[in-house]
């Protein structure tokens, strides 16, 4: 079993099946609050579900977009049920080669903010964004271990709504009160 909610998968790739997710007979998958995004192979890009897949799938207030050559392969497409989309999460900065280096924040207006799963609650009480920085988790990453959790919210990084948060959690040498 495996139950993956408030996550980002992005940019992976494969030369056979399933940039993003390969389902072989693994039991019972959930998604739930989960980005699927420009993941490649030469067949299913974002989630694939090959025939010996005895359990669909459970794909919840789940976005999956620009994955090559398709979003989902070898199950029926869940787009438009159950909360699932399919839009560019407009994440803040993707332009960076290497994935690693890529903020994965989304702005106050992507179609990722308050999409989530209604009975999964942000930090702040409201509904899950869908992605890593929703749910109620989201308020709990500090990526470089300085002591700072990194700031959450919608949008690019704000000292007055997000005081005490770290602005660069990539870098231990910059924190509130030395960069921030």
């Amino acid at each position: 079993m495996m139950v993956w909610t408030n996550g980002v998968l992005a940019s992976n790739s494969a030369t056979s099946w399933a940039g993003g997710i390969y389902l072989y007979n693994d039991g019972t998958v959930t998604l739930a609050n989960v980005v699927v995004y420009g993941n490649n192979s030469t067949v299913g890009g974002g989630v694939y579900a090959s025939p010996y897949e005895d359990v669909p799938p459970t794909i919840t207030y789940t976005n999956a977009y620009g994955n090559v050559p398709e979003n989902y392969d070898g199950m029926v497409d869940p787009t438009g049920v159950d909360g699932n989309i399919s839009e560019d999460p407009q994440f803040l900065d993707i332009s960076n080669p290497d994935p690693l280096y890529w903020d994965l924040h989304v702005p106050a207006n992507s179609p990722l903010v308050d999409a989530g799963d209604p009975a999964i609650a942000d930090p702040d009480g409201g509904t899950s964004d869908i992605g890593a920085y929703g749910g109620p988790n989201a308020e709990f990453w500090d990526l470089d271990l300085d002591g700072f959790y990194e700031w959450w919210l919608p949008g690019a990084f704000d000292a007055a709504t997000s005081p005490g948060m770290d602005c660069d959690d990539r870098d231990a040498a910059v924190y509130p009160g030395n960069g921030c």
